[in-house]
């Protein structure tokens, strides 16, 4: 009854705990949500704003000279036009049409569209996980998709990466049935229903990211492999969902060789070293502490139970097709590197991470959740008695007289002791280790918390930060600037420059169209890249050049970036002796620029 007691207990203050972290999460995801109502963006994201604000079909078009696929663009497309349309019926200003295509509301659209992913996993970890695992589980899942070390940065960016973390963690909880030791609960035969989610969540992320393609297809081979040696039967429905995803992906393989020539040719992310593993460790589990000691010492502690996780639990095969979106991701940027070119940065690995947490998970609890005293038992019931009871009844109890007759009873003593000393100190060495395990759990749950709330909280100090300056920029933003021109010295300050200097709209600026707001790039060249998506950036190397639009009669700032912006205006001004007035520096996103007023 005791003993009862303290299971219940033991479930309640578990659960307990579970609801504080799904609470946790929904807050985590709330502000995230709060976030979003701020137009900050930088380089990366001003490309996913253009490709969104565009036509589908032209979309496509653009997204083939782009290194990702379409799909998050037309994700982001679709949930600007309906939050659009939603602001419009309920009368928000700003929502009707016109506001989808220009000023702040579609970078907050966009926004927004990357926190659903996160809303959706929450949702799985308040249903599926909680009923698989307990609530414990369910909430430490829940705030491991948002807060974790990397992926709170990933939640209000207007990019892919939520998604496929998203699409590839989905894609994991669902092959769970097929992972299935117990032959009874093993799926037989063309389970279509079972396996549609597996297709479905696979083909979406082929479609959002190349990266995300290697995982799903890293995920395919563990299952065709794990069926082949334990479940036949499963292996139809799982090939015929893997060869149906890459028929699928056919229409799409032209433009992936196209940009693979693309990348051979110019791509700018740097060789690979055998530094970079330790990276990548730095980069999974490294927590936001401004203690870079404090921070590498608790990374190395997150290290080491991770990996006792994984040692404890080998045969776990669930924990390690959780763990293969990861594997394959770094495999495969490794070897296409060495023997191609750098085409692996460690922001890549995030479609595999939401997937890596919860496999850390899985086999944590998994393994404090055996049975303790299995084998204790099984030393006790099976051949433990045999000895005695053939002492007993063979020849009317002769072996039994003789054996305590002889030696005082030292071969009953031995029939007492052989096969059973063995088997309970087997039990007790095995229930040390999962006294170990326990409170391996237990340290491995208070770190990821302790990570998650450190992570997110700087998370939201520094976009709080970004948001402050932002308003300064706005205010910026927000003078007269008919006749003026910009100047920049650095290529994505040039872009954002265009981006936000002419109303936060459509600037790829086609058919010979001419920004009303001019910028011109100083003593730099932009990139092909940049060229083909948003070709309205003018380019000027001498003083001259920048005396002729002075002379022009246009008004002419200079948004100078780095320590260089100053001996750029000396020059300007020995050269041709154009004066300059700093009227303020600003945090443009993560750009700090100073204004300089030319005359």
């Amino acid at each position: 009854m005791r003993k009862e007691d303290n299971k219940g207990k033991f479930r309640t203050a578990e659960n307990i705990c579970g609801v504080l972290m799904y609470l946790i999460s929904a807050a985590m995801l709330i502000f995230s949500g709060y976030l979003c109502f701020s137009p900050d963006i930088w380089y990366d994201e001003l490309f996913s704003i253009q490709f969104a604000l565009k036509p589908i079909s032209e979309m496509v078009k653009l997204t083939a000279a782009d290194v990702h696929p379409p799909l998050y663009y037309i994700i982001v497309h679709v949930f600007m036009r309906a939050f659009s349309t939603i602001g419009n019926l309920v009368g928000i200003d700003g929502a009707a049409a016109g506001a989808c295509t220009s000023g702040p509301l579609p970078v907050v659209y966009a926004k927004v569209a990357s926190v659903i992913p996160l809303l959706i996993l929450f949702i799985y970890g308040i249903t599926v996980i909680r009923k698989c695992y307990g609530a414990f589980i369910g909430g430490l899942f829940s705030c491991a998709m948002i807060a974790m070390p990397q992926m709170a940065d990933y939640s209000v960016e207007v990019r892919m990466y939520s998604w496929v973390m998203f699409f590839i963690t989905a894609l994991c909880i669902h092959a769970k049935p097929f992972i299935q030791p117990d032959k009874e609960k093993q799926v037989k035969g063309l389970r279509f229903g079972k396996m549609f989610p597996i297709f479905i969540y696979g083909l979406l992320a082929c479609y959002t990211q190349y990266y995300a393609a290697v995982a799903v297809a890293a995920v395919y081979l563990f299952l065709i492999v794990w069926s082949v040696r334990k479940n036949i039967y499963q292996l139809g429905i799982i090939l015929i969902s893997a060869n149906l995803t890459v028929v699928c992906y056919i229409p799409w393989i032209g433009v992936v060789l196209s940009q693979a020539k693309s990348v051979s040719s110019n791509y700018w992310i740097q060789p690979l070293s055998l530094r970079s593993f330790g990276g990548i460790i730095k980069y999974l589990m490294k927590p936001g502490f401004f203690n870079e000691k404090l921070a590498t010492v608790l990374a190395v502690l997150m290290f080491a139970l991770v990996a006792f996780v994984v040692l404890a639990n080998l045969r776990d095969a669930y924990m390690w097709l959780c763990f293969m979106p990861l594997i394959g991701i770094i495999a495969f940027g490794f070897a296409a590197s060495y023997l191609l070119r750098p085409i692996f940065t460690y922001r890549y690995m995030i479609p595999g991470m939401g997937a890596l947490w919860l496999g850390v998970l899985v086999g944590a609890v998994t393994g404090v959740n055996k049975k303790n005293g299995e084998n204790l038992k099984k030393s006790l019931s099976e051949n433990n008695g045999e000895n005695l009871k053939k002492s007993l009844n063979e020849n009317n109890g002769e072996n039994l007289k003789k054996s305590l007759a002889e030696n005082d009873g030292e071969n009953l003593k031995k029939s007492l002791s052989e096969n059973n000393i063995g088997n309970i100190n087997k039990f007790f060495s095995e229930r040390l280790v999962k006294g170990a395990q326990a409170w391996g759990f237990l340290l491995l749950s208070a770190l990821m918390i302790v990570f998650g709330i450190r992570d997110f909280w700087a998370f939201r100090g520094n976009e709080l930060y970004k948001r402050v300056n932002m308003e300064k920029v706005v205010e910026l933003l927000s003078d007269d600037y008919e006749n003026t021109v910009i100047i920049c010295n650095f290529d994505q300050v040039s872009a954002l420059s265009l981006y936000y200097f002419n109303e936060m709209s459509d600037i790829t600026l086609e058919n010979g169209k001419a920004a009303q707001v001019p910028v011109y790039l100083y003593g730099a060249m932009t990139d092909a890249y940049l060229e083909t998506i948003i070709p309205g950036i003018g380019v000027i190397d001498k003083p001259a050049d920048v005396r002729q639009l002075i002379n022009s009669g246009k008004r002419v700032l200079f948004l100078g970036s780095f320590n260089s912006r100053e001996d750029i205006v000396r020059e300007w001004k020995e050269t041709e002796g154009i004066d300059n007035e700093n009227t303020g520096s600003y945090l443009l996103e993560r750009y700090w620029i100073d204004v300089f007023e030319l005359s």
